[in-house]
């Protein structure tokens, strides 16, 4: 049968063999979740509750190492194990070899952390029969987020792995037989007895896996009190770049006007240096023509000099002709008798 692509308000659904008695409004099949449809679902399978639940629980029939005392009704309690597997540890631990005065720190979930737990329980559902899970309200109240799988095929056999994350700001401790999920369990019509094809069976769970284990070992949580911690340095942290952003405005307003002064300081010593460079080319111009000056001085007294000094030698000449000239005369006349100096 066609199924409708839309639903009137309390009109019963006819999907072949399937009647489901859903309220609903009037939106597209496809935008209902098929497993909340199952749960009301009345021709293709019923809820086991009741005293039937507890007497197929007393007998191992779908649920192994159950304890009848946690049949509630429509649904059946899950309990933690005591085994579990934490970061910190790296390997799957058990709660009872924990010693007791490291509990406190090896037992617990931190804020912000999240640790694996798996169930006691071992599921044993024949092909007729699946389970939905669905977390209990008390572990929400107690800041516990419960994650896992919430549908168990048919025919899969194993235990169950869930994931527990602590989002309160406390210490949550692990306590073994403690409830933290539920599961109804359903039961198929013959005729919707669910066959798998060959290797499509669920695979059965009896312990953590090895991926998991590795991937727990590698984890570094960071939990909620050290995360607040890091948060507040990170706002000391940007308080204090503002405030060093705002010195650093002022500094550099301060070196900004060191520089226009430091650059006209520097015009003027350069117009200083200009000055004293054509100074120092004008005293030097002037020591040349100075120079030059004394050199045509010299030169002109030199000359004057020279003919001075010919002028003198000359008149030597003269003066010593004739003195030795009048000298000679009176020698030769003394000689001769001719002047008589007695």
């Amino acid at each position: 049968m066609e199924i409708p692509k839309a639903i009137p308000y309390n009109q019963p659904i006819n999907r072949g063999t399937i009647f489901c008695n859903y309220q609903l409004t009037a939106r597209p099949l496809r935008e209902y979740n098929s497993s909340i449809l199952l749960l009301r679902c009345s021709e293709m399978a019923k809820v086991v509750s009741g005293e039937v639940l507890k007497e197929k629980v007393r007998n191992a029939e779908l649920i192994e190492q159950g304890d009848e005392y946690n049949c509630k009704g429509l649904k059946y309690d899950l309990v933690f194990s005591g085994r579990y597997l934490k970061a910190k540890i790296g390997s799957p631990a058990e709660y009872q070899d924990i010693p007791i005065t490291e509990r406190s720190d090896l037992a617990v979930i931190k804020p912000g952390e999240v640790i694996f737990v798996i169930t006691e329980e071992i599921f044993n559902l024949p092909q007729n029969y699946y389970a939905q899970l669905t977390p209990k309200r008390s572990m929400g109240e107690l800041g516990i987020n419960v994650n896992g799988a919430l549908f168990v095929d048919p025919g899969y056999n194993g235990k169950l792995i869930f994931g527990l994350y602590n989002f309160s700001s406390e210490d949550f401790v692990l306590q073994p037989n403690k409830t933290f999920a539920s599961a109804v369990i359903y039961e198929l019509e013959d005729n919707e007895k669910f066959e798998y094809e060959d290797g499509k069976q669920p695979r059965p769970i009896m312990d953590f896996s090895p991926e998991l284990i590795n991937m727990i070992a590698k984890c570094e949580p960071i939990g909620i009190t050290e995360l607040s911690s890091v948060v507040q340095n990170a706002i000391v942290d940007i308080n204090l770049l503002k405030q060093k952003s705002d010195s650093t405005d002022f500094w550099k307003k301060d070196v900004q006007l060191l520089m226009e002064k430091t650059s006209q300081e520097n015009n003027q010593v350069a117009h200083n240096i200009a000055g004293i460079q054509r100074s120092i080319e004008e005293f030097r111009k002037g020591l040349e023509a100075e120079a030059n000056a004394r050199k045509i001085d010299i030169a002109e007294v030199n000359k004057k000099v020279d003919r001075k000094m010919i002028t003198l030698q000359t008149i030597g000449y003269v003066i010593t002709t004739v003195v030795i000239g009048g000298g000679g005369t009176l020698l030769v006349g003394w000689l001769t008798g001719l002047f008589n100096f007695g």
